[in-house]
């Protein structure tokens, strides 16, 4: 249901922060209230825009068009950790799987002919009110289409049929055969999101030990700017220390890139004689670069920070791996304020 602080508006917000983070104005559909709409649009986006963002910045494109179901994604992890280290037993399970199964079918709906039926119809609907129009289309028909086509120049998609403004909307017809075969294989791959406890209710187990010891784990597959990720989600409370580890495994056009992830949660910690609560964070990525993050990468560098501490020296390791050569780079990062 298109309401606004639901799934819906929630999917379109995580499209328009891609768009706000290089001034590109937009407006979320859902403030409309058409509660049983086919499709809800982000409108008001200048095809102007949209021509700049794919020629300065390929990847943030190529995000944006997953960027919606990454949100949700991000949303079911959160309530799950909150509901894991902080024992509330909430009761969101309808809402993880009305998620998780409606990004696997919103996938899978990319790689059928329909597409383009429901494509044409939006296409006819709209006419020449560019200000109407959704900035992508069908998010993974898009999403694949420049994935392989980083360089290809956004105006190359032609002229809007109506004679008016780009034709943005990237139908089944366009992509070629690989795309096609790649598309499907993502729809697929998100069958592993179901392959989570949290949704039967399993919110850990108990490991008999010395000090009591929780753990739950769950897997993931996610889109990203290069291609895909498959993750293994671990879950570890013991005592006042929980863990939360992501194991990735990165996959591009002809390359797999590991990473790993640690969440150190809610650890108490004294700085100057006062008890806090810091949420340290101390992360793992695949690339840094713009040029990189994208379909054919051959390179990967990972990136292992600490995150929302105050006013401390961050430690910072550096791994940059090129066919079979590595270098380590390592030392300090001081911030302050």
């Amino acid at each position: 249901m298109a309401l606004p602080l639901a799934d819906a508006w929630l999917h379109e917000e995580w499209h328009r922060a891609v768009l706000n983070h290089r001034g590109i104005s937009s407006f979320n559909d859902v403030y409309h209230l058409n509660l049983f709409a086919e499709m809800i649009a982000v409108s008001h986006v200048d095809d102007q825009d949209l021509v700049r963002l794919k020629q300065k910045y390929p990847a943030e494109q190529i995000r944006l068009n997953e960027a919606g179901i990454e949100g949700e994604q991000q949303l079911v992890l959160k309530l799950e950790k909150d509901n894991f280290f902080g024992r509330k037993n909430a009761w969101h399970y309808f809402l993880y799987w009305l998620i998780k199964l409606n990004s696997l079918f919103y996938v899978a709906s990319g790689n059928s002919t329909e597409t383009d039926e429901l494509t044409d119809e939006f296409n006819q609907k709209e006419g020449r009110n560019i200000e109407a129009k959704d900035f992508t289309g069908h998010d993974f028909t898009a999403w694949v289409y420049d994935l392989h086509r980083p360089k290809e120049a956004y105006q190359e998609r032609g002229i809007h049929p109506s004679g008016k403004g780009l034709d943005r909307y990237i139908k089944f017809s366009d992509l070629t055969s690989d795309e096609r075969t790649f598309l499907h294989r993502q729809a697929q791959l998100q069958w592993l999101n179901l392959l989570d406890p949290h949704l039967i209710g399993l919110e850990g187990w108990h490991i008999p030990t010395s000090t009591p010891l929780r753990l739950n784990l769950s897997m993931g597959h996610m889109l990203t700017s290069f291609g895909y990720t498959v993750d293994t989600h671990l879950f570890l409370q013991r005592n006042l220390i929980n863990l939360f580890i992501v194991g990735h495994r990165f996959f591009n056009h002809q390359r797999r890139f590991s990473g790993l992830e640690i969440q150190l949660i809610d650890y108490p910690s004294k700085l100057e004689q006062k008890s806090l609560l810091s949420h340290l964070r101390t992360r793992s990525l695949d690339t840094t670069q713009r040029t990189e993050l994208l379909h054919q990468s051959s390179r990967a560098r990972w990136i292992i920070r600490a995150n929302d501490l105050p006013a401390i020296v961050r430690p910072m390791v550096r791994l940059l791996r090129r066919k079979d050569q590595i270098h380590w780079l390592g030392g300090w990062q001081c911030q302050f304020g």
